[in-house]
């Protein structure tokens, strides 16, 4: 929708539709790390989608710059993403528990008690994997020092005369 609308955009005026894709935000609205704050807060047995399962993670504060680099930079119709920290879910909780050694099979310590993990599975269309740049998007994408800019169709790279071609194929959060 975003490069459909620049495309229909592009004679009309000044606006620029401008993506941003992210990992999880550390600590946002809807963050797994509230749901499990919440459990331990309430004594409830912790929740794990998949041992296996990882995640991009970032702190706020870059999400924000992502934004603001985006504003700035964007000429309109890109898709901007963050490079950042691939992390396995399983080792989140452990560090939100604060536990430093390999968690035993189905149970944390968690403080003074111990806390069962229930591994929920994967729902419906959920990965075990986070993919942040696909391999049709990989040909058409940039990079630079802290993000990469997925290009439309329709824009050139040489409008971005500081990047260097993306050499990767998909970006994912396999670890």
């Amino acid at each position: 929708l975003a490069i459909a609308g620049n495309v229909y955009n592009r004679n009309l005026g000044d606006t620029k539709i401008i993506v941003t894709r992210y990992g999880n935000v550390i600590n946002s609205r809807g963050s797994v790390i509230e749901l499990w704050e919440k459990q331990l807060k309430e004594g409830k047995p912790l929740t794990l989608t998949d041992e296996r399962m990882t995640r991009f993670w970032m702190p706020i504060e870059t999400a924000v710059q992502l934004i603001m680099t985006a504003i700035k930079e964007g000429k309109g119709g890109e898709i901007f993403i963050p490079k950042a920290p691939k992390r396995r879910m399983w080792n989140v909780l452990d560090e939100l528990c604060g536990k430093k050694e390999k968690l035993p099979e189905g149970c944390i310590n968690v403080y003074q008690g111990t806390k069962k993990v229930i591994i929920t599975g994967l729902r419906p269309s959920e990965k075990l994997h986070e993919t942040l740049i696909n391999e049709h998007e990989a040909n058409r994408t940039l990079e630079f020092k802290e993000h990469y800019i997925i290009l439309p169709e329709f824009l050139p790279a040489s409008k971005y005369p500081k990047s260097k071609k993306y050499k990767g194929g998909s970006y994912t959060s396999e670890i």
